[in-house]
């Protein structure tokens, strides 16, 4: 069944999710003046958001981003992901978890309150060697505006596995600006270089036109060729700098509202995404989703590592009764 649950702490924030997908559907929290509004991009009916294609919020599995060739090998095991495309797989192929139906059970106790989603995938799903168990637990802080979101999974073959938060994010309220104006800090020095079929084949080292290790606004350089060439924008994968669980990686900022978030992660890379085509449907604001209406901040392991020859340490790659366990933390302040 498709459904939708919230949750909301003494500040304030609130947070939604859906049964299908385990997904972060929205997101309000207060600006510098104590108006709380929505802080991601989405659907204008959550029954749009169930099955929209561009994952808003989804954890997009079994494997995120895009897998190129779509025979993959894994272990001793070769198998072909289902999907639309006959060269590449996005976001975990057709049929993905994205769009499965999750169990939820809502918990509490002193300091959160929590959100635990739960999916066993049959083997072969997708595509997909194993019978893999997902759980996906969003805690909220009661105390403080902090949104952790945890990735466990198994699987009894190896296989693949590789989740983000595929979140729209929007620190205007409600979409009220386009996010070139917000400034971004993103702690990566490398970014994959897209090929024709944006398919990062190979790595570099940031240059001006994608380098956000000095914060500054995304708009800046998003016209730049590089940037504009195949993507339209920013839809690039970066290696963090240093992978470091405690560290801010990447901070986002609206001056105009003061919202600030910070993110913290278990995972080593991150996709950008600018939102670089419009959809054909209505968001929250009652307008149309148009380009550079959000951005994704990605964190996930490096997409499509099982064919990177760059990618010494091939962690999309799940080995059998091998516990998938990662976190993403989003802080909201204001500044």
């Amino acid at each position: 069944m498709d459904e939708i649950f919230s949750m909301r702490n003494d500040l304030g924030m609130e947070v939604i999710c859906s049964s299908v997908g385990a997904g972060l559907a929205d997101v309000s929290v207060p600006d510098r003046d104590g108006k709380t509004e929505s802080v991601l991009v989405r659907p204008e009916h959550f029954y749009q958001y169930f099955r929209a294609g561009e994952m808003f919020g989804k954890p997009c599995g079994r494997t995120a981003g895009r897998i190129s060739p779509i025979r993959v090998k894994a272990g001793k095991e070769s198998f072909t992901i289902v999907s639309d495309d006959p060269n590449v797989a996005l976001h975990g192929g057709k049929d993905g978890i994205s769009f499965q139906t999750f169990s939820c059970a809502k918990k509490e106790d002193e300091t959160s309150k929590y959100l635990v989603f739960k999916y066993v995938s049959p083997d072969g799903e997708s595509g997909y060697p194993g019978t893999m168990e997902f759980v996906i637990t969003y805690e909220l802080c009661k105390k403080e505006n902090v949104l952790r979101i945890h990735h466990e999974a198994m699987s009894d073959k190896d296989t693949l596995c590789n989740l983000t938060c595929h979140a729209y994010f929007n620190l205007s309220g409600n979409a009220a600006r386009k996010i070139t104006d917000e400034e971004l800090y993103l702690n990566a020095d490398r970014v994959g270089v897209l090929s024709d079929d944006m398919i990062a084949r190979k790595i570099m080292k940031v240059d001006e036109a994608f380098s956000f290790l000095k914060p500054h606004r995304i708009g800046d350089h998003i016209e730049d060729p590089e940037v504009q060439r195949v993507a339209h924008g920013y839809n690039h994968p970066y290696l963090l700098t240093k992978a470091d669980s405690s560290a801010v990686q990447a901070r986002l900022y609206d001056e105009k509202s003061g919202r600030e978030l910070e993110i913290r992660t278990s995972y080593e890379a991150c996709v950008v995404y600018s939102a670089n085509w419009p959809a054909g449907f209505l968001i929250q604001n009652h307008l149309e989703l148009g380009k550079y209406d959000a951005i994704c901040l990605e964190m996930q392991h490096y997409p499509n590592s099982v064919h990177s020859d760059y990618i010494a340490d091939k962690k999309d790659v799940l080995k059998a009764r091998q516990k998938y366990d990662e976190f993403i933390e989003y802080t909201f302040k204001i500044r």
